[in-house]
C-alpha cells in the first residue's frame, strides 16, 4: 500500500505523483473515491522526494466513474472542512 496524489485520470489511465514510485511493469490497483481500479505502471518519470508513474488500466473505466473521481476531487475541500468543524465541536462539548 502506498499513499499517492492523482495527477490526471482518464478512462484509460492515470498519473500519480509517489513518493516511491512503482517500477515499470508493476501491477495493483488505484483505490480512489470508492473505486478500486487495477493497472499497470507503464512509464516512471523521476522527481525531488519521489516521482510520477503513468498507469495504464485493465479495462477502461465507464465515463461515470471518472466524472465521480472528479466530483470527489473537487468537493474534497468542503468535505475535510466540513470533517474538522465536525471535530472541533465534539472536541468543544466532550464528546471527542
Amino acid at each position: 500500500t502506498h499513499d499517492c496524489v492523482l495527477i490526471d485520470l482518464s478512462s484509460t489511465g492515470a498519473r500519480i505523483a509517489m513518493a516511491e514510485p512503482l517500477a515499470r511493469g508493476a501491477a495493483g490497483y488505484l483505490e480512489v473515491a470508492g473505486l478500486q481500479i487495477f493497472g499497470e505502471a507503464v512509464r516512471f518519470v523521476p522527481g525531488n522526494g519521489g516521482g510520477v508513474n503513468g498507469l495504464m488500466f485493465d479495462d477502461p473505466l465507464p465515463r461515470k466513474a471518472v466524472l465521480r473521481v472528479r466530483y470527489h476531487a473537487e468537493t474534497l475541500p468542503e468535505r475535510e472542512h466540513a470533517a474538522l468543524r465536525d471535530h472541533v465541536r465534539r472536541w468543544v462539548t466532550g464528546a471527542a
